[in-house]
């Protein structure tokens, strides 16, 4: 018993630490009181608007479906969407959200936990999946982080993670994304016509005769049938085809250069310009003549 004429009995007070003995003046509760209550003998209750250990947490902190605040803070109904325990006051655990927790997020990017109230992904997706939830794959054409690209020239469809076609491209392109057109023999721009072709093949044909010809003239050389000569050998090479020219108008050109050649007076034709004695020749196309003349001379 405790108080004014120990009016008040110790077992009634809501003390954390019940006791059947307490303070005889003030009856006060030395663990304090249990969460609704205050006052030194913890009789009391919280004010309006309050509940929880010493009357300090305020029931519009919490996220309840309804307005009762009983002293324990307790809401009368399941909470608000993301929210959990019985008052409603912590957020979701990690990866899950919406009411009474029961979702799970989706792929965000990163292994960024979703918002605990909506389920969406603050940093977006991880590739391959779609917005807002990021729990729906990337629709049939698109692939990549948030689903924001555009697939290639696959066939089916591409790869929801990195764009690239399993089942190869459709014909036209190439890579490993199908996006790099090739060109396309049917395409006007690039069309062969039988004029072009012609020149093309014309082309080829004298490159290869070229080639040809300068392959067979080093063998011919390499072989010692065909010799290069200077300018020094050209001039000797010519004055022998003037002394053959002059000898085809005789029957014995050998006979005649000897008889010439053997007369003690004569002059010596050898000494002479072989172009003289060819201008000879030309005009008279007899070489007794010139016999003749080189014995009146003697």
């Amino acid at each position: 018993m405790y108080g004014e004429g120990c009016s008040k009995t110790c077992n009634n007070r809501h003390c954390k630490t019940p006791s059947n003995t307490c303070d005889h003046v003030t009856g006060r509760c030395p663990d304090g009181c249990i969460s609704g209550f205050n006052g030194d003998d913890c009789l009391q209750n919280c004010p309006e608007g309050y509940y929880g250990t010493a009357c300090s947490l305020s029931c519009e902190g919490r996220h309840c479906s309804s307005t009762s605040c009983p002293a324990d803070g307790a809401c009368g109904a399941d909470c608000e969407a993301g929210w959990t325990l019985q008052s409603c006051t912590q957020e979701c655990p990690r990866g899950k959200y919406g009411i009474g927790c029961n979702s799970v997020c989706g792929h965000c990017a990163d292994n960024i936990t979703c918002h605990h109230v909506t389920g969406t992904c603050p940093g977006g997706c991880q590739a391959g999946w779609k917005l807002p939830l990021c729990q729906t794959v990337c629709d049939n054409g698109t692939f990549g982080l948030n689903c924001e690209r555009d697939c290639g020239h696959c066939k089916g469809t591409c790869d929801v993670v990195d764009g690239r076609c399993p089942l190869g491209c459709i014909e036209g392109y190439n890579g490993s994304h199908c996006s790099e057109k090739l060109s396309s023999l049917r395409d006007s721009s690039s069309v062969i016509t039988p004029v072009t072709a012609g020149v093309i093949g014309l082309v080829a044909g004298v490159f290869v005769t070229v080639l040809l010809a300068v392959g067979l003239i080093v063998g011919l050389v390499r072989q010692g049938r065909l010799q290069w000569m200077n300018s020094a050998q050209k001039d000797e090479v010519n004055v022998r085809a003037t002394s053959t020219q002059v000898d085809w108008n005789s029957t014995q050109p050998s006979d005649n250069y000897a008889s010439i050649s053997e007369q003690p007076s004569a002059r010596n034709i050898y000494n002479n310009d072989y172009s003289t004695l060819d201008v000879e020749a030309k005009s008279d196309n007899d070489y007794d003549v010139i016999k003749n003349k080189e014995y009146e001379n003697m």
